[in-house]
């Protein structure tokens, strides 16, 4: 599992975790969420910068409506040139 996919679900972990807790631990799994999400954006600029990123748009206009576009790495990308 590639870093930005750990550290998106760290972000969303924390974020969940927060929603539940109040005070001095909310503003703990806060923090912790913001860092994951400087690491996360830091992480995927450097992969599109690197082009081992490349934004995938929805096969139909139904799929952009239902999802966000995705992310797909190069390697998992249909017809790359390896």
């Amino acid at each position: 599992m590639g870093v930005s996919r750990v550290l998106a679900f760290d972000l969303r972990e924390y974020l969940e975790e927060a929603n539940i807790r109040r005070d001095r631990t909310r503003r703990d799994r806060l923090a912790r969420a913001d860092e994951a999400l400087a690491k996360l954006r830091v992480y995927l600029r450097l992969g599109f910068h690197w082009k081992w990123l490349r934004p995938v748009r929805p096969r139909s206009v139904g799929a952009g409506l239902c999802a966000p576009p995705m992310i797909a790495t190069t390697e998992s990308a249909p017809n790359s040139k390896a």
